[in-house]
């Protein structure tokens, strides 16, 4: 495997949970290559939790169909083809691997070469209507005792750190509670803004993933303290704020975006599902430049699947879990 060399300083990579998304991944904005200082070019494809994929440039595609195997497939179009195609779909429909009125998503019939039930590009796993004032609590119950590390992980348009807010609200009633934001812990602005302040890539890695594993995660479980911040993500400058203690039954609760795939050591993950379409409507248009990034995140690490909770959120006051 060949590596892309550029200049500057060595970017963490994105670990990706799925190779081969169900859909293909959007084309991000490429620069010129150029030798980056430090940067490992020895092409060695081990991962561990201080050795980040980037998913982004791993280059993996879908595989597709040789000019070979479709020429092979037109001598079988003929003769009767047509209709056995028609047979076997008939047959699919009556067995019950087509559409699914209650859920509302088209399965892969059940013919050669595709799984039993297999849907398409949809986890199957029910969901369940919930009210929004009861999804804190609800939320808040299903977070394990003794010390607690559990990320909120979503896009800014579904607020990822008012629900934490909620949520704590929820666990002070009964334990200990603290908050961390994930971007707090954001890497210095001369780093994630190297290459302009919307490129694809960087923002990808903006969070500090080692810090936040260093000084909040291992610490608090280790020590019983943590750093509540690192830096000001608006001014960049540091926070200065000291370490805290932590009490063994507290609850910390990180939230931001782009948590997940990084083998954080989270003991409860929650993932706020918001569909591209809802993305895009609630997105500000001064920070639309970031929607490709979802859709990527979406595609390479798939958090709906990695997850222990996720939220259906396209609708905040109407929300959906499963887990």
């Amino acid at each position: 495997m060949q590596l892309t060399q550029r200049r500057g300083v060595k970017r963490p990579r994105l670990y990706a949970m799925c190779t081969e998304a169900a859909q293909p991944r959007p084309q991000l904005a490429r620069r010129a290559s150029g030798e980056r200082d430090g940067e490992d070019l020895s092409g060695r494809k081990g991962t561990t939790a201080h050795a980040i994929r980037d998913s982004v440039r791993d280059g993996t595609r879908l595989a597709s169909t040789r000019t070979r195997e479709d020429a092979d497939r037109a001598t079988h179009r003929d003769g009767g083809s047509a209709l056995l195609g028609v047979e076997t779909l008939e047959h699919c429909l009556r067995v019950g691997h087509g559409f699914d009125p209650a859920s509302r998503v088209r399965r892969v019939p059940e013919c050669p070469n595709h799984e039993i039930g297999k849907t398409v590009g949809v986890d199957q796993r029910a969901f369940r209507a919930i009210s929004a004032a009861a999804l804190p609590a609800l939320l808040a119950a299903r977070i394990p005792s003794g010390i607690a590390r559990v990320a909120i992980d979503g896009p800014p348009c579904a607020h990822p750190h008012e629900l934490a807010v909620t949520i704590a609200e929820a666990v002070h009633a009964t334990r200990p509670v603290a908050q961390v934001r994930a971007d707090t812990f954001w890497r210095d602005a001369s780093l994630r803004l190297e290459y302009g302040r919307h490129d694809l890539e960087s923002y990808l890695h903006w969070l500090d993933a080692d810090a936040l594993r260093r000084e909040v995660l291992e610490s608090v479980l280790d020590s019983h303290y943590y750093l509540p911040s690192l830096r000001d993500p608006k001014t960049n400058r540091s926070t200065r704020e000291p370490a805290r203690t932590a009490d063994p039954r507290t609850a910390l609760l990180v939230s931001g975006t782009f948590l997940l795939g990084r083998e954080l050591p989270f003991d409860l993950t929650i993932h706020l599902a918001v569909s591209p379409a809802a993305r895009a409507r609630q997105t500000p248009e001064d920070e639309a430049w970031t929607l490709p990034a979802f859709d990527e995140y979406d595609a390479s690490v798939r958090p709906q699947d990695v997850a222990d909770l996720v939220i259906r959120y396209d609708h905040q006051r109407s929300p959906a879990l499963r887990g």
